[in-house]
């Protein structure tokens, strides 16, 4: 592998960690998911790689795997707080 395969390696790496950096708290928020597309588009817009394609899929889908996890947890806590209300 050349130096610049390797810098073009390191660049994919290096811009899906700031991606994930800048989305790893996602929200339930239409802004929030409309941002993170747009910065997705931006980034494979100036590097369109097979790596980066696969790096960013794999970003999201953990971006979206803690979301979820957020959303489940919340659900518990409301099932925990509500037990045995009777309304």
């Amino acid at each position: 592998m050349t130096r610049g395969e390797l810098e073009n390696k390191w660049k994919v790496y290096t811009e899906c960690w700031k991606f994930f950096r800048d989305f790893s708290a996602p929200v339930d928020d239409d802004s929030f998911w409309e941002g993170l597309v747009k910065a997705k588009d931006e980034l494979q817009a100036k590097i369109d790689c097979p790596l980066f394609r696969g790096v960013m899929l794999a970003t999201v889908q953990e971006i979206e795997r803690v979301w979820k996890a957020g959303k489940r947890k919340q659900k518990d806590e409301i099932n925990k707080q509500t037990k045995g209300v009777v309304l």
